[in-house]
């Protein structure tokens, strides 16, 4: 049993980023090999496979009862773990080992799939395979996964105190956690089974005792530091994957952990009386004893952004009252509070800001996106309450009360016309980022605005999708833009006078527009929020190119376009970057690759474009990307992109090259694309041509074994071709391919070189310009067989037929007899006949010599007398001026100029040129007519030449070299031959030697076996 992984070589940026390595199958390269592919796909494994499988004859199939399937099968399942283990302890790959880790297999009522299950099972529960920080094997249940890692940061957590709160709260007594059990995560591993440490178990953790009685005052300070290093740095602390405002992570004056939105600053008043008995929550003295004089600069501004606030009254509204309601009114603070309340409500600061709940059915629904975040939602409980009762028909008139107490139900903008202090600004949602400024003449720090405008729940959009969406559809149909544009007015206060009353006006300075920017807020495409300089502006042009791979907004823009796009600012057109973006995502959605092949030639028609206009530096900077692309193929395979080649020749051939080496998929607009040359060279790809290739074939000789086998399955195939309805001309061709027109040479090893080194490898090779068919000898070797059939069909110009003839190749004739009567194929006795006539040349002293031979002739009744020697024509002598264009056509054949497929017609053109020569100064009484000239005739000879009143049938046979002594003849010809027997002539002609040979009295050379032998080949069943 063998196991194989995809690997490539691993790949590091100059930032260190790793890409390579080992990876995991793809579903449809998951297949099982028996030595050879097999065409079995149900079963997943994330390797490839290969073993001794009992399969059917067409290998489709694998025998579900055989007992040595089930006993492989049943080993599968314990030795790709084994595999696994030796990996993981190999530190050149290390946890990429995880990416093999199979999944039980899905296939029902399937006994090699229980046969694997079952020991799946066994070895999940019993090999040690997971390798902690330590280098210890562990088993599944001994390891804990942190996704938090907060196991590393040994400067605040103790390791220990952890794995105590985990055994003691999180798992069951049964659990066995080794000493040393935390493990980095990795999805591989949750997906097995591997028990994962969460932030909401880390949340827990910090509220515990368990955790709280090793964790002390200098510990928390080493924890506030590790937090804002994270979550300062990166938006929202998207390396962590949860919000800051969810941990409890600053000590309080009771050595407690509180989040930043259940915790004030202490004020002087606070720290002087030391209320004991007080519900606040503050800083604990010596953490805000260091935040005050010792901590890094930026910390404590960052927990104000947090919501850590000196407490007043509506803040403590806020943070205390509002989120306890049900439980923070007492006999004893009732009369405080209600004044506190009641201030509130004379400067209009309570109902603006409180919602309709969904229930009372408001233009725009927003609770159940918010709720969650911020519960400002007018309670139900007025209306369902029993004292109420009797209006609870009467649903709008309790809407009317609540509108009259300033209850919003729609988004809305929010305008201050008066004058905000920073903090009153921060207090009413705008960010302190965006409050920083200083004034026109650069001295004094803006401390209060006026004309600040945002939108109702902006805040909330922040990578929140569904909201976002919600949000922005809304607004963009609602919502005056103008409002949005309007200027703002700052103030500030320079030292030593007072405050600057007028202040000064600021353009382009709108909030909203800085909030899209600047806050990833913009639902996409991609279900996913992200900056708005970061998204694209959805016309049809830029989502032609861009599909479904780059972020588009998920809402309409069509509203109020100028003015929308003046805030959002979408990106108008893709960067270097997002063009390799790009092909990196379509390159991954390998399901959809057919869609996209024009896709991926438009990309490159963009880039071919613009590359002209990059700088030096963004050309030096994506350089190094570049070398780590996969660009696509002729036979659409990914390839890295440096060790691709171009093939461009002037006569569009290109000679089955992409079947030798990797050739980078061009189509012609962008292959004669005048920049095409900056491209190759940024991707490192190198031009090439046939001409600079060199094939070294080792020990070749004629296979003929092969041959023979081709020249045995013909009627079967072409029986298989004609029930499949190909086309005619394609099966009438295949014996006069298979026995005449090619060379089929087998050799011990095909290598390709340039430059003189070698670049590939192959096992069969179809060189078209010298129609000669290479193969690895044996034949029936498993890697020649992988490539044969498809090579076969490309020669034979048969379509999708790669699997069947691949049957032909490998069966027997019974198993073939027997597999056409399944599928009803008739096998008719063919009736065509084909001559195959060798022309044998000889010197002249050889001729001489068989000329006064006693000959012994074909018929007894015959007593012809000898005939002239077949006639020789030396090609280039006729080439005069009266003839340039053979001159030309003959250059352009050895320069390899000519499709093979045009050998035929261009002999006919050369020989039609030859007799026009020939005949100049007799065309009052000499005749030359092209048959084929404008359309095939289908006469059993090309060319009518009379003269003197006597009709000549010329047939021209055109071959490139004199290597092929033999061609095919038609029924019709063979007629003809007989027929017309001094008048009928074969002129056989080798292009590129410049040789005509013209066969003349065909019948009587045949008979005497003068210079002519013919060889009948009877086609039966």
């Amino acid at each position: 049993m063998i196991f194989a992984a995809n690997y490539n070589d691993p790949i590091y940026d100059q930032d260190g980023t790793f890409s390579g390595g080992l990876t995991k199958l793809i579903d449809q390269h998951s297949i099982l090999f028996s030595y050879l592919p097999t065409k079995i796909f149900e079963y997943k494994f994330p390797i490839l496979i290969n073993a001794n499988f009992l399969t059917n004859v067409n290998r489709e199939q694998i025998h579900l009862d055989s007992a040595w399937n089930q006993w492989l099968f049943h080993k599968i399942g314990s030795e790709i773990f084994q595999w696994i283990k030796e990996l993981v302890c190999n530190e050149q790959f290390g946890s990429q080992a995880y990416y093999l880790l199979p999944l039980k297999l899905k296939t029902t009522h399937n006994i090699l799939s229980k046969c694997f299950n079952q020991s799946y099972e066994t070895s999940i529960s019993h090999c040690n395979f997971i390798l902690n920080r330590t280098n210890q094997l562990l088993r599944v249940d001994q390891v804990i996964m942190d996704s938090t890692l907060m196991s590393k940061q040994l400067s605040f957590i103790n390791i220990y105190s952890m794995r105590q709160y985990i055994m003691t709260k999180l798992t069951n007594s049964s659990s066995e956690y080794a000493d040393q059990p935390f493990i980095d995560c990795d999805p591989n591993l949750l997906r097995i089974g591997v028990r994962q440490f969460t932030w909401h178990d880390c949340v827990d953790m910090f509220k515990s005792e368990i955790f709280l009685k090793t964790h002390s005052v200098e510990d928390n300070i080493s924890m506030i530091e590790y937090f804002y290093t994270q979550f300062s740095r990166i938006e929202m602390g998207c390396d962590l994957h949860v919000s800051i405002e969810q941990i409890p992570f600053i000590m309080d004056q009771n050595n407690c952990l509180q989040a930043s939105k259940d915790i004030y600053f202490s004020m002087e008043i606070v720290k002087n009386n030391s209320r004991g008995n007080s519900k606040d929550v503050y800083v604990h003295p010596y953490v805000f004893n260091w935040l005050n004089q010792f901590a890094p600069k930026g910390i404590y501004g960052w927990l104000q952004s947090l919501g850590v606030i000196e407490r007043t009254d509506l803040t403590y509204l806020h943070k205390t009252i509002l989120p306890n309601v049900t439980t923070y009114i007492t006999l004893e603070n009732a009369i405080e509070t209600i004044e506190i309340l009641f201030m509130l409500f004379e400067k209009n600061s309570i109902a603006e800001q409180c919602y309709f709940s969904d229930h009372y059915k408001p233009r725009l629904p927003l609770e159940t996106y918010l709720k969650s975040k911020k519960d400002r939602f007018l309670s139900f409980d007025y209306i369902s309450n029993s004292i109420c009762k009797k209006s609870n028909d009467n649903l709008a008139e309790w809407r009317r009360f609540f509108l009259m107490l300033n209850v919003q139900e729609e988004l809305r903008v929010i305008e201050y016309q008066h004058k905000l202090t920073i903090q009153d600004a921060i207090q009413a949602g705008f960010h302190r980022q965006y409050l920083k400024r200083t004034s026109p003449d650069g001295r004094s720090q803006v401390d209060s605005y006026s004309g600040l405008k945002t939108i109702t729940f902006l805040e909330y959009t922040k990578n929140d999708y569904e909201f976002a969406k919600c949000f922005w559809s809304y607004v963009l149909n609602n919502v005056q833009v103008e409002k949005l544009l309007q200027n703002i007015r700052i103030y500030w206060t320079q030292r030593g006078w007072d405050n600057d009353k007028s202040g000064a006006m600021l353009e382009n300075a709108g909030y909203v527009a800085w909030f899209v920017k600047n806050t990833q807020c913009i639902p996409t495409i991609l279900n996913t929020c992200e900056l708005a300089k970061d998204v694209f502006i959805d016309t049809k042009e830029m989502k032609d190119l861009c599909d479904k791979y780059l972020p588009f907004p998920s809402f309409s823009t069509v509203h109020d376009t100028k003015h929308w796009q003046y805030i959002f600012n979408f990106k108008t057109n893709l960067s270097s970057d997002n063009y390799f973006d790009l092909l990196e995502k379509i390159h991954l959605d390998e399901q959809h690759l057919n869609d996209n092949l024009e896709r991926i030639q438009l990309i490159y028609s963009y880039i071919l474009k613009e590359i002209p206009s990059w700088s030096k530096g963004e050309l030096i900077k994506i350089h190094t990307r570049a070398n780590k692309m996969y660009l696509l193929t002729e036979n659409n395979q990914w390839k890295l992109a440096k060790t691709l080649f171009v093939y461009i020749e002037e006569n569009g051939m290109n000679n089955n090259l992409g079947d030798i080496i990797p050739c980078l998929k061009l189509d012609f607009k962008n292959k004669t694309e005048r920049h095409l040359q900056m491209l190759l060279e940024l991707f490192n790809i190198k031009q090439i041509k046939v001409t600079d290739l060199k094939l070294v074939a080792q020990d070749p000789t004629p296979a003929q074994i092969f041959r023979n086998k081709l020249i045995e399955i013909s009627p079967f195939l072409k029986a298989w071709l004609t029930k499949l309805s190909y086309p005619s001309d394609v099966i009438s061709s295949i014996d006069s391919i298979l026995q005449e027109k090619i060379d089929f040479i087998e050799s011990d090893c095909l290598q390709f070189y340039f430059d003189g080194k070698l670049i590939q490898e192959t096992y069969v090779y179809n060189d078209i310009l010298s129609q000669k068919f290479y193969i690895n000898r044996p034949w029936k070797g498993e890697m020649t067989l992988m490539e044969l059939p498809k090579k076969l069909c490309q020669l034979l110009n048969i379509e999708k037929f790669d699997d069947k003839l691949g049957f032909l190749l490998r069966a027997n004739k019974k198993d073939i007899i027997k597999h056409f009567q399944k599928l009803a194929i008739e096998l008719l006795i063919a009736r065509d006949v084909y001559a195959r006539m060798v022309v044998i040349f000889y010197s002249s002293e050889e001729t001489n010599s068989m000329m006064n031979r006693p000959r012994r002739s074909l018929s007894s009744e015959s007593n012809d007398k000898q005939i002239d020697n077949i006639q020789l024509i030396d090609i280039s002598l006729i080439a005069t001026e009266s003839s340039m264009f053979t001159t030309n056509l003959l250059t352009k054949i050895g320069n390899n100029e000519v499709l093979d497929s045009d050998i035929g017609i261009r002999g006919e053109q050369i020989i039609y040129e030859y007799l026009l020569n020939e005949y100049r100064h007799q065309l009052d009484s000499v005749s030359i007519k092209w048959e084929n000239e404008f359309e095939e005739s289908h006469l059993p000879y090309d060319i009518l030449l009379i003269r003197n009143g006597k009709t000549h049938y010329i047939e021209v046979k055109s071959t490139r070299t004199c290597n092929h002594s033999s061609f095919p003849l038609s029924f019709n010809q063979i007629e003809a031959i007989i027929e017309h027997e001094e008048n009928y002539f074969i002129y056989r002609i080798s292009l590129e030697d410049k040789k005509l040979f013209i066969l003349d009295n065909i019948r009587r050379r045949l008979k005497q076996k003068q210079q002519l032998s013919c060889f009948l080949t009877i086609e039966s069943s």
